[in-house]
């Protein structure tokens, strides 16, 4: 489309060009009339938004819409018609509406060559019928169609669930044909049935189909349907709702009575049948000493299901009311809980000694209440002690007492009774007087003059006024008294037993009786003899020697004792006999050894007439102690000492001690013989050259024990640097001769020369061979303007020697 400004310049320069035209052509005056008339209309038809129609294009000859009827929210399809075939470039026809209920594209393309062309109407919801003008326009022609949008009918009314148990709700929805006005749509509800409650009305939203409500129940004593209706623009629809009476028909208990801590059941029984899901019963408690579950399942098909009541111990009757809950309905019950009663009494020991103890056990019915149960105790004896009550702890069923007894001199009956909440039990406690139990002496072998001592025991105190007890010994070397005494109130006596000397082993009885009651105890009579033998130490290395010592089983009489002493072997020396002078228990003699090449336990034995005993002495091989090398460096080729030392002396025959190196520049024998009765022996260890520091380490091994020393082999090292002659003239050689302290090794030893003038130059090393000690080598000069004096170094085993060579 050609712009409005342009055309007036057009239009212009024609009317100049024109003026032009008729004076020199007279007869093209009427083309240029008409072109002008037609630039004017086409600059009229721009200015008025008009789009010009080419020659010879198609017009619009109808809009049209197929439906004209729709509801709100609803498409509809609309279509432009042209006189002819659209122009190569197609043909747009502009489109409007007279309402924005209804929406057009803003234009429609008429494709070339065609003669129609279709677009979509869309509608929004209305509250009324509401026609609305669609308009087409093409090269200054209009058409128009209407479109009549009516208001959205409602179409359903539902309910979810469609059966409830009365108490509980269910969701309506409503569902409209279409969309709902701007301001929504409001459809009016009722009921046909006060047991369902619904509002009056619910909207559905601006531009939506549908909104729910909620149908709340109540009061339905047996099955009963409510309509729920719903009208909108004068259309009903509706539904039915079936509300069922409540489910739970009763709660009840077995027992209905427990003592606290006990258990009762519950049965909870439906109206009906649950269903394929089974149903859920909630419980609760209106008291904590009474717990349930928080639910109980009946199962599908099922009418009744059990759960069990658990409770806790109470200090006084209580009632709690258990209650259960289906679909809000509820059915309660009672249960009565009672405190614990005594069931028995029980005594740990029900027959004892006066003067020992026992406890008793009282057991309840169940467990005690929060403040405890306090239980009464009496007894019918004053020799069986108890509390006047004992408590049983919160929670518990038992507790026990101390029940202590005194001490009688004839038996005695105690009854013990507890008593709870009315009722009693009660036990029997039999008390007896006490009676010789035990009878020891410590010692029970003496030898000569001496004494022990006897202590008897009674199974419980002795009674006020005493025990006595009867003594006597079957031989006059073992004298006691006639009887002893038991204090009252104490269960024990001691008494003294006095020994004679025998010349023979003698066994004597002691018999104490009591009561009916006869203990024996037997006493063994030695002469006096050795009863040990001891040495310190008691193992050490042969060739040196042990303190021993014989004691006696008691002190030796006037004039001492001769005790005789021997060997099982050689290896150990002792003095034929020792005397243990008067008084005294003990002697001591010298034990000496001699060297044993394996460990050796040797037996000493003392002897006194028919009385022994005996002693070891254990006799050890020498072992390792060290070994040392000297010097610890040398020069490859000079041989060092190695110096082993045992902890004794060596046996006869001689040790083998085994030498080994790890290192083949350090040579040593395979062994090595200590001599017999000398702890040392040396050997050589020798060395070849070597390149460089190497450290050999020699080991010895004596019985598994190994004691090693390392040896430094240095290779050999410069000892002297000589020049021959040692002025020359320049231009003229001189003769050097380089020595080291050692041969050397295999591969030889390199020294390095170095000269400070470059006037005297040397090669940078040279090798001294294998097994030599010296080389010489070649000083060359030039000649010099002056005399002058040059060092030359040489350097090797880590030592460095210089000469000096004048050069003239």
């Amino acid at each position: 489309m050609i712009r409005n400004s342009s055309l007036h310049i057009l239009v212009h320069r024609l009317r100049l060009y024109s003026r032009r035209l008729c004076t020199k052509a007279p007869s093209l005056r009427l083309f240029v009339a008409i072109t002008l008339t037609l630039m004017a209309t086409l600059r009229n038809s721009v200015a008025y938004g008009i789009a010009p129609t080419p020659l010879g294009s198609p017009s619009l000859v109808s809009v049209t819409v197929n439906p004209t009827s729709v509801i709100s929210g609803a498409t509809t399809s609309g279509t432009v018609t042209l006189s002819g075939a659209a122009d190569p470039g197609g043909d747009i026809v502009t489109l409007s509406t007279n309402n924005p209920v209804v929406s057009v594209p803003q234009s429609v393309k008429v494709l070339a060559g065609q003669t129609t062309a279709n677009f979509t109407v869309t509608t929004n919801g209305v509250g009324v019928q509401t026609p609305v003008v669609i308009t087409g326009a093409l090269s200054g022609v209009v058409k128009t169609a209407t479109v009549t949008v009516n208001p959205a009918a409602l179409i359903s009314i539902a309910l979810n669930p469609t059966t409830v148990q009365t108490g509980s709700s269910s969701v309506a929805s409503v569902t409209l044909n279409g969309l709902a006005s701007p301001t929504g749509s409001v459809v009016a509800l009722s009921t046909n049935n006060s047991v369902a409650s619904i509002p009056s009305s619910v909207t559905v939203p601006a531009g939506q189909t549908g909104a729910t409500f909620t149908v709340s129940t109540s009061g339905a004593a047996s099955v009963t349907t409510a309509t729920i209706s719903g009208t909108l623009n004068g259309q009903t629809q509706t539904a039915t709702l079936t509300i069922n009476p409540p489910p739970l028909a009763s709660i009840s208990l077995n027992p209905a009575y427990v003592v606290g801590g006990g258990s009762s059941t519950g049965t909870v029984t439906l109206v009906n049948p649950a269903g394929p899901s089974g149903s859920t019963v909630a419980l609760s408690s209106n008291n904590g000493v009474a717990t349930v579950p928080p639910s109980v399942a009946v199962a599908s098909g099922k009418t009744t299901a059990t759960f069990s009541i658990t409770t806790t111990g109470v200090n006084a009757s209580t009632t709690v009311t258990i209650t259960g809950t289906l679909s809000g309905a509820s059915q309660t019950a009672t249960l009565t809980i009672t405190p614990p009663t005594v069931t028995s009494l029980t005594l740990n020991k029900t027959t004892l000694t006066g003067g020992s103890s026992t406890s008793g056990t009282v057991v309840l019915t169940g467990p005690a209440g929060p403040l405890g149960a306090q239980v009464s105790l009496v007894t019918t004896n004053p020799a069986a002690i108890i509390p006047g009550s004992v408590t049983v702890p919160i929670g518990q069923s038992s507790a026990t007492f101390p029940i202590n007894t005194t001490s009688v001199a004839a038996q005695a009956t105690a009854t013990i009774t507890a008593s709870l909440n009315s009722t009693a039990q009660s036990s029997t406690l039999i008390v007896n007087p006490p009676v010789l139990t035990t009878f020891t002496l410590n010692p029970t072998t003496i030898a000569g003059i001496n004494s022990c001592v006897g202590t008897l025991g009674l199974s419980g105190p002795a009674a006020p006024g005493g025990f006595m007890i009867s003594l006597a010994s079957n031989n006059p070397l073992v004298q006691i008294p006639p009887y002893a005494s038991i204090p009252g109130g104490l269960a024990t006596a001691i008494f003294s037993v006095s020994t004679k000397i025998t010349s023979t082993p003698t066994i004597v009885t002691i018999t104490a009786s009591a009561n009916g009651v006869t203990l024996t105890q037997r006493l063994t009579l030695t002469p006096i003899g050795p009863a040990a033998v001891s040495f310190a130490p008691s193992a050490l290395p042969g060739g040196s020697a042990s303190s021993g010592t014989v004691t006696l089983n008691g002190p030796a009489s006037t004039g001492g004792i001769v005790v005789h002493l021997s060997s099982s072997a050689t290896t150990v020396a002792v003095p034929a006999s020792v005397t243990v002078p008067a008084g005294s228990l003990s002697v001591g003699f010298a034990a000496k050894t001699v060297a044993v090449a394996a460990q050796k336990p040797v037996t000493i034995t003392a002897k006194t007439g028919a009385v022994s005993a005996t002693g070891t002495l254990t006799v050890n091989p020498p072992t390792l102690a060290s070994f040392a090398i000297a010097p610890s460096t040398v020069t490859g080729g000079v041989s060092a000492t190695g110096t082993i030392t045992l902890s004794g002396a060596a046996p006869v025959g001689g040790l083998i001690v085994g030498v080994t190196s790890n290192q083949g520049s350090a040579i040593v024998l395979k062994s090595v013989t200590v001599p017999a009765g000398k702890n040392t022996e040396s050997f050589t260890v020798k060395t070849e050259p070597v390149a460089v520091s190497t450290i050999a380490t020699v080991t010895v091994n004596l019985n598994e024990v190994s004691k090693p020393a390392t040896l430094t082999i240095q290779p050999p090292s410069l000892v002297s640097l000589k020049l021959l002659p040692s002025s020359v003239i320049g231009g003229k050689s001189s003769v050097g001769t380089a020595t080291i302290n050692e041969a050397a090794p295999a591969s030889g030893t390199i020294v390095t020369l170095s000269s400070n003038l470059g006037s005297a130059t040397v090669p940078s090393s040279i090798t001294i061979p294998a097994g030599k000690t010296s080389i010489t080598f070649s000083v060359t000069t030039t000649k010099v303007s002056a005399k002058s004096t040059a060092t030359i170094s040489a350097s090797a085993g880590g030592a460095t020697k210089t000469a000096q060579l004048i050069v003239s």
